[in-house]
Parts: C-alpha cells; structure tokens; sequence
C-alpha cells in the first residue's frame, strides 16, 4: 500500500513570532544571547519552520534589529548555520512569489565575494518579514508603501495599459519617495492562443531616488528585485546586453568574475 503524503500548507507552516524568551529553542539561543542582551524586541524575532512541500527548505529564525539582520538556519538535529547581514552589505534583495510560497533572497557582499542567504516563508504571513528588507534598504520597519504613493503618485498611463503592474509599482517606493522614471513591457497571448503560448508575462523598471527597481511577472510566480545606487554605481553600470535582456553590474565578484545579473524581459 502507498501512503499518500499531504504535502498541502497548512497552518503549522506558519511562521511564529516570539512573545517570551522562554519560547525560544535551545539549539538557537546560544546564537541569539548577544543580541538578546543588547536588548532585541521580541517583536522582530520569527520561528519559521520547513516548508514541507517545498524541497530543501530548512527551519530557521529570524532576527531583526537597525541596520542588521540574523538569520539562523537549522542544519540537521544539532547544527545552526549563523548569518549575520548589515545594511551596508546588501548589494541586492529579491522578494519571489509563486502562488503560497514566498522567498526573501539577500544578495550581500563580504570580502568582495557576492553571497545569497534566503528565507523561505508562507505567503500570507509577508508582514512579518518586511521589517527586515526595510531595515536592510534603510527604511524603518514599519514603513508603508502607500503613503509614499500618495504624495507621489504612480503613472496614470501605467494603471490604464496594466493594472497589475500599477498595483506592483507600489514596492518601488522603498527605493525611494517619487518614481524619476518608468517603463514597462508586457505580453498578453491571444485568448485562442493561450493553450500552446507561453503565460502572461510583465516587467517594470522604475528609477527612484535611491535605488532601481524590477518587477517581473510570468504567470503565478512574481519577482521583485531592489538594487541599491551605491550597490550598481551610475546608470552607466546597468545596460541592454540584447534586443530582450538587461544585465546590471554589481560591485563585488564571484569567483575571478565581476558578478552580473541578467534579466530576460519577455
């Protein structure tokens, strides 16, 4: 007989905010005693388990504070692999989406040498991990796109020709008060069409104060990418490599090669 696992979210995928030092595992504490001295709030620290019915997912915990995050991820029964981020590290954090399953991935620099430390999560709990890409790109915690939005709004014409990408346009704001400029591409297959085309699929790019931000859509899965001005230099430093693809250069290397990121637009 084959036993049929569920592999289904439920609510035990919940991440767990921490209300009493007492909650926390002792296998994390030993790693979470110096900031816990410092005085980290409660408030900003996360028990999240494995995903399930996602492969290599792991439990870990998150911590925030100013400037600074602390991402300590299980490995295996008696293992915990620390991870220390600071402001001024970041070269770039994508935020990916695809239908329940979300993921924080922080691209950070140490030494010259580009790393990426992730966190994987439940979707409907994003609020909860917000405060650390807020935190990360210089904002405080609790920073709320729309009131950015409402002092500077969006492009009328975007919200007329795509509203999705209207609606996305909001999490440009956390690089900074005003969209400076804004494009956007998208493709829409014909409804006859749709059964052997490839999905819907979008992108935005929008040039803030303090930073470029990118928006890509391609069915359920949705990929919002923020680039710091200090991380990609002047506008010099991200180009058209082709007729359908930008890459963007980073400060910090991976191997002997200057590291880039591409981006197919459709």
């Amino acid at each position: 007989m084959i036993e049929k696992i569920d592999g289904a979210p439920t609510l035990r995928d919940w991440p767990v905010r921490i209300w009493d030092e007492g909650e926390i595992q002792p296998l994390y504490r030993p790693h979470l005693e110096f900031w816990l001295k410092q005085g980290l709030s409660l408030e900003h620290l996360l028990f999240v388990p494995a995903l399930p019915y996602q492969k290599k997912s792991v439990e870990y915990m998150l911590a925030v504070r100013d400037g600074e995050i602390l991402l300590l991820c299980r490995e295996g029964d008696t293992g915990i692999t620390p991870v220390c981020i600071r402001r001024d590290q970041l070269r770039y954090a994508a935020l990916i989406t695809e239908l329940l399953y979300s993921r924080l991935d922080l691209y950070w620099s140490d030494g010259g040498a580009i790393h990426c430390s992730s966190a994987a999560f439940n979707r409907t709990t994003l609020d909860l991990f917000l405060p650390a890409l807020h935190t990360l790109l210089g904002l405080p915690m609790d920073f709320d796109c729309r009131q950015a939005a409402e002092a500077h709004p969006r492009p009328s014409a975007l919200a007329n020709e795509h509203y999705a990408l209207y609606q996305f346009a909001l999490d440009a704001y956390r690089l900074g008060p005003e969209i400076r400029e804004c494009h956007w591409r998208y493709l829409r297959p014909a409804f006859f069409r749709r059964k052997k085309a490839s999905e819907d699929a979008a992108v935005l790019s929008c040039c803030m104060q303090n930073g470029l931000f990118i928006q890509r859509m391609l069915g359920n899965r949705l990929a919002a990418y923020y680039f710091p001005w200090r991380t990609i230099g002047s506008s010099s430093e991200y180009r058209s490599a082709g007729a359908d693809t930008w890459e963007i250069f980073l400060d910090g290397q991976i191997g002997e090669q200057r590291s880039a990121v591409e981006f197919l637009l459709l």
